[in-house]
């Protein structure tokens, strides 16, 4: 299926951060820190024209509180706003 978020939004995937050699699940993180990883997915036509630096691939800063999380045929789907975004990590 092929998912286009609308307006200034990114469809993203959470990524697991690692401490030390191992693994910490986003849970474990998110008690730590209000602050996550995400990998760029999609971007909307609004993002691509504005935001050239956030393409398919780039991983981001963002505020893990301001995901929203769309339940989908079983499927987990995230999305971020371009504002709530931090960094782009080269």
């Amino acid at each position: 299926m092929k998912i286009t978020p609308t307006g200034t939004r990114l469809h993203v995937k959470r990524l697991t951060v690692e401490d030390k050699g191992t693994i910490v699940t986003l849970e474990e993180h998110k008690e730590n820190q209000h602050q996550s990883v995400f990998e760029v997915l999609t971007v909307s036509e609004d993002v691509r024209d504005d935001y050239p630096a956030l393409a398919r691939g780039c991983k981001v800063f963002a505020d893990a509180y301001c995901v929203q999380q769309v339940d989908y045929e079983g499927e987990d789907y995230l999305f971020l706003s371009v504002e709530d975004v931090f960094a782009i990590v080269a």
